[in-house]
């Protein structure tokens, strides 16, 4: 899959039309900007039928206030609620595959308020179970991370102990091959070295995200992963767009044919346009790959401040 054979959209800047969306499904946080994406649909008069709101209780304090039931009614008069408590994980995707959605339907996914691991199911769900071949992906990057005391090696965006699992949609055993981890960078510090420990890989290919939102975000995200990169060498650090779902995707496709024998274990710590690459990679390729994360017990909600570029990326399954 390449760049130019599917539509990228800076919704801010482009000329942006759409017809009207018979589904469209989003969760959030206490992050404005993940409603940024719905308004802007509502201001530009494309017509949603159904409001798919899937709310977490990972995300500690987030609930379905008053005004947050004017801004959904607003743009939709019929909402889908899917509630998902820490004890039933998958939950959210089997009440989405029995919301009505039909094959032929046009839906919108905004990935701005998922997790990670929440983007990869419900996308299986959609292609999968319910045949979906055509998306919109909506993201909305955030104008500015929230470092804790102010000191750039102190961001987390989880909260309490990890679990390291595999994502059970994407759960390749490989039949004794050897294991290739591909790990796509975060902020959380020494998270992908917890990981690297969990699997203790044949060997491990990092990608970091650059260009990134911010120039700066790049040498951030290598001083926090400082640990697995002294540990893997930094001759295995590859580079992809943060914002681009199709670099990761190629890149991926890349380290897949030098590895062609290799089981591909992909973790995805990086930018939720990095794990949207590496979930249309794994839908095609389910015989090369295995998905896995590290879960936290919660996530923090104000991890991100502000609002910022908003994108549209016009995807074939």
């Amino acid at each position: 899959m390449r760049e130019n054979s599917v539509k990228m959209i800076h919704m801010n800047q482009e000329i942006f039309s759409l017809p009207n969306i018979d589904y469209f499904i989003l969760s959030f946080s206490n992050e404005n900007r993940c409603f940024k994406a719905l308004r802007f649909l509502f201001e530009k008069n494309v017509k949603i039928n159904n409001i798919v709101l899937i709310l977490y209780e990972r995300y500690e304090g987030v609930e379905i206030d008053e005004n947050v039931k004017i801004e959904l009614k607003k743009c939709s008069q019929s909402i889908k609620i899917i509630r998902c408590g820490i004890k039933n994980e998958g939950q959210d995707g089997v009440e989405l595959s029995k919301i009505g959605i039909g094959k032929n339907d046009t839906v919108g996914f905004d990935i701005t308020g998922f997790a990670i691991p929440d983007i990869f199911r419900n996308l299986y769900v959609l292609n999968a179970i319910i045949s979906i071949k055509y998306i919109n992906m909506f993201y909305t990057e955030p104008k500015y991370y929230c470092y804790q005391n102010g000191l750039f090696t102190t961001y987390t965006k989880n909260a309490g102990e990890y679990s390291y699992k595999v994502v059970e949609e994407y759960n390749n055993s490989g039949n004794g091959k050897r294991e290739i981890l591909v790990c796509f960078l975060g902020f959380d510090r020494n998270v992908s070295k917890y990981v690297y420990d969990k699997v203790i890989p044949y060997e491990t290919i990092i990608v970091n995200g650059f260009p990134s939102y911010l120039p700066k975000l790049k040498d951030i995200s290598l001083l926090n992963n400082y640990e697995l990169i002294t540990t893997v060498g930094t001759e295995k650090i590859v580079s992809v767009r943060a914002n681009s779902p199709y670099a990761a995707y190629n890149c991926l496709n890349d380290i897949s044919k030098k590895y062609s024998e290799d089981l591909i274990n992909i973790c995805v710590l990086g930018t939720k346009p990095m794990a949207l690459g590496a979930a249309l990679y794994s839908l095609r390729n389910p015989e090369k790959v295995k998905v896995s994360f590290p879960y936290p017990e919660r996530y923090r909600t104000n991890s991100s401040s502000e609002i910022g570029e908003s994108w549209c990326y016009q995807i074939s399954i």
